[in-house]
This record gives C-alpha cells, structure tokens and sequence, in this order.
C-alpha cells in the first residue's frame, strides 16, 4: 500500500493579533478609597510560533501591590492550556501599567478572563477584568498535527485518510473530495467527524486511484476554530 503526506499549500499567514479595545468599568471592593481599570485587546489570533497581547492596567487610591491572573471562562478542551502573564512592572498610581500575555501556539483557543487586583498590604482593595477571546489559526492548527496521510493503492480501491491533531477540533467534519479521472469537478467520497482526542481515520468509496489525481481535504468549522481546505495530490513517489 502506498501512501501520501496532506501537506499545507497556499495558506495565507494569519495575522499575531486582530486588534479591537474594550475599555471596563473599575470595579470595586469593598474598600472604596481605591480603583482598577484595564483595557486591551478583545481578540486575539494564535499563530505558528508564540504571539503576545499588551493590556493596560490603571491604579488608583489607597494601593500598595497589585495581582494579575488568567481564567478560562469557555474552554474548548478537558485541561486547557492557558496564555502566561510576562513579569509585571512596578506600581505607579495613576500611570497606565503594561500587563503583557504571551501566547505560545499550544494555548487552547477559548474565552478568557485577565482579572487584576490592587492590594493594600495582603487586602485587596479593588478588582477590575477584561473579557478576550483566543482564536485558532490555520497557521496554529496545523503547528499541532501530529499526522497527515492518506493510504492508496493503484486502480480501483479505497482510499484511507488518517489525521491526528488538536483537541479543539474535536466535532468538527473532515471531508475528502477527489478529482476523477477525465472529470473537472471534485466528488466526496467520504467523510468523518474528528474525535475528542483531535484523531479521525476513515476509508472512502471505491474510485480509480491514479498518479496526479488532484483531491482536498475539507475541515469544518470548530468553536474558536475555522475550517480549513488542504489541496493535493496522488503521489505513487512519494
């Protein structure tokens, strides 16, 4: 049986960060005498390799220290992988603080929570949090594919697709589209769902399987994922 690597072609390069500010409304403690305010980014898209997003962070009133910490308020995957919080700058009352996120291209896409906290000592005196959304990438997505190939033999038979990626795509439906002999126009001949680990194998109708035969691979759409086309051909070197 010989086989063939899906590989990635004439994919556009997704940008590091799709701009767009959401400046909150500080929200207090119980203590008054202090405020938080921070804006940044509502969005951001992961890339291949690492990106960063730079939030601000205002402090005012009785503050002496303040925290920054991540949540995840919609997960995509059993045990997310969070953005990472850059070391943070010295307090300045009144200044617009850089509260910088790194993420690196295995950060799971979601929704999330940047939450800042003013201290006074071990108290904290005020809180306020920015609400963004982490976005996949086609570039993101296929950093994380493990495995991309589909199995052939010449003539008539079945052809074989197995895939192995990430997590979050799990739902989403890949299809294989193939270019007939003598035809213009690409026919399914089959399809799967991917499962809860980012895997999906699956066999697809009888055709003529020839050398040069064009075909695509279609990936659906997946919760902070967009679908993707991966082009091809039949390869009896490869």
């Amino acid at each position: 049986m010989r086989s063939t690597v899906i590989r990635r072609l004439a994919l556009v390069a997704a940008a590091a960060l799709v701009a767009g500010t959401a400046a909150l409304t500080p929200v207090p403690a119980q203590a008054a005498d202090a405020t938080v305010a921070v804006q940044g980014p509502t969005e951001v898209l992961l890339g291949s390799t690492a990106v960063s997003a730079d939030f601000s962070v205002t402090i005012g009133g009785a503050a002496t220290d303040y925290a920054a910490s991540v949540q995840v308020i919609k997960k995509t995957v059993k045990k997310p992988v969070l953005p990472t919080i850059a070391p943070k700058a010295a307090l300045t009352l009144d200044q617009p603080l850089p509260v910088t996120l790194n993420f690196p291209n295995t950060v799971s896409p979601g929704r999330y929570r940047l939450t800042v906290q003013a201290l006074n000592g071990t108290a904290v005196v005020a809180t306020a949090a920015a609400v963004f959304v982490v976005d996949a990438s086609t570039d993101s997505t296929w950093s994380q594919v493990t495995k991309a190939r589909i199995y052939f033999n010449p003539g008539k038979s079945k052809i074989k697709v197995v895939w192995a990626g990430p997590a979050y795509l799990k739902g989403a439906r890949m299809s294989f589209y193939y270019q007939k002999p003598g035809r213009t126009t690409y026919t399914k001949i089959g399809s799967k769902k991917i499962d809860s680990r980012g895997r999906v194998s699956f066999k697809t109708k009888k055709v003529m399987v020839v050398d040069g035969a064009p075909y695509v691979v279609k990936v659906g759409n997946a919760p902070f994922a967009p679908g993707f086309v991966a082009p091809g051909t039949i390869d009896f070197t490869a």
